[in-house]
Formats: C-alpha cells, sequence, structure tokens
C-alpha cells in the first residue's frame, strides 16, 4: 500500500455552496490519481452562511469577516484539521489581516493563481470576479509585485459581471444569455486592451465560461487553489 500519511484538511466553504462541492471532488480526484480508486483523503469542510459573509463584505465590516474565518479556522483544528483553505476568492481580501492568528497553516487562493499566471508565462491578465474582489485590487497588486500587468473590468463591466455571479452563479444555476454576455464581455478586453489570460477569480464563475469558450487561456482559480492545497496537504 503506496498511501501517503496525509494532513487532514480543514476547507472554509459555503461561499458558495457549489464551488465548495468543486472543491471537495476534485480534492478527492485528485488523491485518487495518485493512490487509486479505493483510497480517500481525509477532509473536513465549515460551510459558513454565504449571507452573513457577502453582506459583511458589502458594507466593508471585515471586522466581522476576519472574526467569522478565524472562529471557523479554530471550527476546523478542533475537527483535527492540520491546514486550512478558504473555497472563496472574495473572503482572500482579509486575509494578511488575520493569517497570524490563524491556528493553521493557511494556503492562499491568491498566491497560488499568481504562480500558476508566472509559470503560463502570461503577461496581461484580466481579473473577473465580484465586485468586491475586482474592487480590492488583491490579485492586481500581488500580480504587479511579480511583473505581471493586468486589467481590471470597466465599473459598468465589473456590475454586469456582479449580477451574473449573484444570484445566478452562486446558485450553480448558468442563463444562456448570461453566458453570451459574459463571453462577449471578455472578449472586448482581448481585442482593446490585449489581455493574453482571463483570471476567473470567482469561484463560481468556471460554470459560466469554459477553456474552450475563449481565444485565451483560462486560469480556472479553485482547480488551481484545490490542487496547491493537495500538494501542501500531501507533500509538506
Amino acid at each position: 500500500n503506496n498511501v501517503v500519511l496525509m494532513k487532514k484538511i480543514g476547507l472554509i466553504g459555503g461561499v458558495g455552496p457549489v464551488s465548495t462541492v468543486n472543491y471537495y471532488l476534485e480534492l478527492n480526484r485528485l488523491y485518487h490519481n495518485d493512490f487509486g480508486v479505493n483510497e480517500y483523503p481525509e477532509i473536513v469542510i465549515d460551510s459558513l452562511s454565504l449571507n452573513k459573509v457577502t453582506t459583511a463584505l458589502a458594507d466593508e465590516r471585515y471586522d466581522i469577516v476576519c472574526e467569522t474565518l478565524k472562529k471557523s479556522a479554530d471550527i476546523l483544528r478542533n475537527a483535527g484539521a492540520e491546514c486550512v483553505a478558504i473555497c472563496s476568492n472574495t473572503p482572500h481580501i482579509v486575509l494578511s489581516q488575520i493569517v497570524d492568528e490563524l491556528p493553521l497553516p493557511i494556503v492562499s487562493i491568491v498566491d497560488a493563481n499568481v504562480q500558476a499566471v508566472k509559470n503560463g508565462g502570461y503577461k496581461n491578465v484580466l481579473v473577473l470576479g465580484t465586485l468586491a474582489t475586482m474592487q480590492s485590487g488583491m490579485y492586481q497588486s500581488v500580480l504587479a509585485e511579480n511583473g505581471i500587468s493586468s486589467v481590471t473590468p470597466s465599473v459598468e463591466d465589473q456590475q454586469t459581471i456582479a449580477d451574473i455571479i449573484f444570484p445566478n452563479l452562486e446558485n450553480g444555476i448558468v442563463d444562456p444569455d448570461e453566458r453570451l454576455e459574459m463571453l462577449a464581455l471578455v472578449e472586448k478586453y482581448v481585442a482593446y486592451q490585449s489581455v493574453d489570460a482571463v483570471l476567473l477569480a470567482c469561484t463560481e464563475l468556471p460554470l459560466i465560461i469554459k477553456p474552450a469558450d475563449l481565444t485565451i487561456p483560462v486560469i480556472d482559480t479553485a482547480l488551481v487553489h484545490a490542487k496547491e492545497i493537495y500538494e501542501f496537504a500531501v507533500k509538506q
């Protein structure tokens, strides 16, 4: 039996539920690939209230978001988790404020995906996500630190994206008209801003944008993150 002893993974989920399920399935898939279909990773999930978190973010009550995340990490540690990850981009806005207070090592979605952009050799990346993610500059600043340009959609386009993400995508619903609208929006930035990759910096966006839909590479932040979590848990 070649199964490696693996850190028990703690996932802070629920923001939203659909992408949390995708993380869970992807971690299992990666484990099966390495160790066989009858082997399963140990994972514990604390599913937060989407409304509570999104309302706090919209109200810029970052103190509430910080406390919620710290409490969730404590719950996961008490359940036996040995590392933690947040299955969502937007809460990472506050990660730098709490990282030193967390009871477990955390795998950041931002760090994992900036590394993926570097590995891909991309030079000018379109950042799509929730309003809070796009406006926070959390990806744009780390990309810039690594010498990579980024493009953030216009205020009008940000609102279009936000209205597609919530409520439909958060609930796993892909509207065909919204899908076409989203793809046209992205292609506009490919044509006029010379972006060479699109960063789906909302873990629900892969439901509506598939790699085959676009003329440029698509970076699925959730899949990149799940792989990083897996490697941290198995290989560290």
